[in-house]
């Protein structure tokens, strides 16, 4: 059954792509737009206040690949085909009402897709904050903070031992998945490079730092050969700060003078023609699942895809682990304490912390 939510975004989205006209609040049977031109006014404001926000929180589910409600947001591409008419910005028209974008138009559509338009199965967005304030954990500490909050089941969030941190010299790798796969190894054929550029538009709309995760899908994961630092910069430009992929990467010293974060298999010297597709789909990347939209925490320990539920007390819960671990570790040590001692003093202090820790689960 589609949620209620579900068709008010999808008649909202229908009414907003509508809007490139500009006027009053007509129907299409008392104003036809004209379709041959375009206020300049208006078309500066949806391409600098409107565009970024469809490509960067529509791009996904309404792009070339998947249309969800069967509403698309492709920017350059007619919609004659779809609609019996052109849309001289190149965006599809399905639901007649046209109005004027004013700057609390732009406001209510930011609201609407920070509040109807999630990542599947999520109940919030990602929040910058939180990115930020994980920045500073390490990943084996995200970890065990989900162990304390109750999810014990690292084979369904924890990358496998197959995926290396190639760049452990820099900060913890924090950010926003977003997901495409790509057959580097294939000999024959051209490059496809169409959902490539997609992927960058979104990127490049985006508020939140990126996480590429890349699945290589070409017959052998040990020539794949996904980046080099050429298209690291590419990267970064764009907006994203890291690259976890199930193939290899080469030009590793460029890469890490740039700052760009890497985790791969191995390091492949070359490719053969770049074949990118499925943009937005779950990649398969370490024996996990990826969406975009998932929270990628990583560094030179390994990298996680943390678990929505556990999003909104997780900051809270690396500090308690944190101050656990610090009380934990000087009794360890201690050589004037036996075991036996050592043991009911730990008991004593896991309890504490256990308290600590049962209203966060």
């Amino acid at each position: 059954m589609v949620s209620r939510t579900a068709t008010i975004a999808t008649v909202v989205l229908s009414r907003v792509l509508a809007c490139w006209a500009g006027g009053s609040a007509v129907s299409a049977a008392d104003k036809e737009p004209d379709t041959g031109k375009v206020d300049a006014k208006k078309a500066e404001f949806f391409e600098s206040k409107i565009r970024p926000l469809l490509l960067a929180r529509c791009g996904t589910c309404h792009g070339a690949k998947k249309q969800e409600g069967k509403q698309r947001v492709c920017p350059g591409e007619t919609t004659k085909a779809v609609v019996g008419r052109e849309s001289p910005l190149g965006y599809i028209c399905t639901f007649s009402v046209v109005f004027t974008w004013t700057t609390t138009t732009s406001s209510l559509l930011a609201a609407w897709m920070s509040i109807s338009h999630r990542r599947p199965g999520s109940s919030c967005p990602l929040d910058k904050a939180l990115i930020e304030s994980l920045g500073d954990s390490q990943t084996a500490l995200i970890c065990n903070a989900l162990t304390a909050l109750g999810y014990s089941e690292p084979h369904t969030y924890a990358l496998d031992g197959r995926i290396q941190c190639m760049t452990p010299d820099l900060p913890p790798l924090v950010g926003e998945a977003i997901t495409i796969k790509i057959d580097t190894c294939t000999p024959e054929g051209g490059p496809a490079t169409d959902e490539y550029h997609e992927m960058m538009e979104v990127i490049e709309a985006s508020e939140l730092p990126r996480v590429i995760m890349v699945e290589t899908i070409g017959p052998d994961p040990c020539r794949e050969c996904v980046m080099g630092d050429g298209m690291a910069k590419g990267f970064m430009a764009a907006g994203a700060i890291g690259l976890v992929t199930s193939g290899g990467v080469r030009d590793l010293p460029g890469i890490i003078d740039q700052g760009f974060s890497v985790f791969a298999i191995a390091r492949v010297i070359q490719h053969a023609a770049l074949r990118w597709s499925d943009y937005g789909e779950p990649a398969q990347v370490g024996g996990i699942s990826v969406k975009t939209g998932d929270l990628i925490h990583g560094d030179s320990g390994g990298c996680v895809v943390i678990p929505e539920p556990n999003h909104q007390h997780i900051v809270e819960a690396c500090q308690l682990v944190n101050d656990f671990e610090k009380q934990a570790h000087v009794m360890i040590r201690r050589t004037d304490l036996n075991n036996a001692q050592k043991r009911a003093r730990m008991d004593k202090l896991s309890a504490t912390f256990d308290r600590a820790f049962t209203p966060l689960r």
